[in-house]
C-alpha cells in the first residue's frame, strides 16, 4: 500500500477528531450524559453557549436539555434571543395554547432575531415535550435601537421591569470593534449598527443586556423553583464575562457549556464543559 506522508497525517487528523456533540472537560476527557445529569444537578443556572448559525450546536443543545429532563431535572429555558416584553407569548406556549411550528410567528421572530427559528426549533421543541417553562431574558429591541442612537436615556424608560435594576457604568477609554459587535453572532444589531454612535455605545448596550437577562433568569428561577437552562451566544455566556460574570457575582451555582471547534485545545478557564462541533 503506497500512503503519502500527507494523507496519513490527514487520515490521523480525521482518527483523532472527536465524534460530533461529544462532550468533554476542559482535559478534553469524554463526559457520558449520564455525567453530565450528575453534575448539572444542584447548580441554579445552566449555561449553553452557541455559534449562531451552527445547526450542531443547536442540536446539542437540545440534545443537552433532553438529558437533564429525563434525569429529573426540569429546568425553566431561558432565551437570549426573546426579550422580555414577549414573556406573554412564551406563557401561552407553555399551556400548550401556541404550537411549537407556529411560535415564530406569534414571537414575529424574523424582525426580532437575524437567525433562523428552524435553528431553534429543537430546543423548543424538547420544551414542548417536557412541558418546561419557557422565558425571554433579553432587552426588547426597539429600546437597544433608540438608547443606541442616543434618542432614549435608560433612565427615561418605562415600564423599568424592561431593564435591568442597576445599570452598567459607561465604559471608558478605547473599546475595539468586534465583528460580532456587528451582528456577525446574530445578534440583532445589522439593521441599525449606522445608527449606533461609538464601539463604546455598543459595549455598554450589550453590558446592559447581559445584566438584565441574568437578572431574569434569577428572577425565573425564584418564581419556579428550578433551575435556569440559558441559551445564548458563546460569548455572552463564557465564564467570567457577560451573563456568567452577573451571576457568579450572585454566588450562584452554575455550569457553563461551550462548544469547540476543535484544533487547539479549549481553554479550561471558559467554561466548565465543552462538546464538539466543527464549525460551518
Amino acid at each position: 500500500m503506497n500512503t503519502t506522508i500527507p494523507a496519513l497525517v490527514a487520515l490521523a487528523i480525521l482518527q483523532a477528531a472527536p465524534s460530533a456533540g461529544a462532550l468533554m472537560d476542559g482535559e478534553q476527557v469524554v463526559v457520558s450524559d449520564q455525567a453530565f445529569a450528575d453534575r448539572v444537578r444542584g447548580a441554579h443556572f445552566i449555561l449553553l453557549g452557541e455559534g449562531r448559525h451552527n445547526a450542531c450546536d443547536h442540536d446539542v443543545q437540545a440534545r443537552l436539555l433532553d438529558v437533564i429532563a429525563r434525569a429529573g431535572i426540569r429546568p425553566v429555558l431561558g432565551l437570549e434571543m426573546v426579550a422580555v416584553d414577549q414573556q406573554g407569548v412564551l406563557d401561552l406556549f407553555h399551556e400548550r395554547r401556541i404550537p411549537v411550528d407556529r411560535l415564530d410567528q406569534a414571537l414575529n421572530w424574523q424582525q426580532n432575531w437575524s437567525v433562523p427559528f428552524q435553528r431553534y426549533l429543537p430546543v423548543l421543541e424538547r420544551a414542548e415535550a417536557w412541558h418546561l417553562p419557557v422565558v425571554g431574558l433579553n432587552i426588547p429591541n426597539y429600546l437597544v435601537f433608540l438608547m443606541g442612537q442616543g434618542r432614549l436615556q435608560p433612565e427615561t424608560v418605562r415600564p423599568r421591569s424592561l431593564l435591568p435594576p442597576e445599570l452598567p457604568p459607561m465604559p471608558r477609554g478605547d473599546v475595539p470593534m468586534l465583528e460580532e459587535d456587528l451582528g456577525a453572532e446574530g445578534q440583532f444589531v445589522p439593521p441599525f449598527v449606522p445608527a449606533i454612535r461609538s464601539a463604546e455605545d455598543i459595549q455598554y448596550l450589550h453590558a446592559m443586556q447581559d445584566s438584565q437577562m441574568a437578572f431574569v433568569a434569577q428572577q425565573a428561577a425564584k418564581r419556579h423553583a428550578q433551575p435556569v437552562l440559558i441559551v445564548a451566544g458563546a460569548r455572552r455566556v463564557a465564564s467570567g464575562a457577560g451573563i456568567a460574570e452577573h451571576l457568579q457575582q450572585a454566588a450562584s451555582a452554575i455550569i457553563v457549556v461551550l462548544p469547540w471547534r476543535g484544533g487547539a485545545p479549549p481553554d479550561p478557564t471558559s467554561a466548565d464543559l465543552f462538546f464538539y462541533c466543527a464549525e460551518e
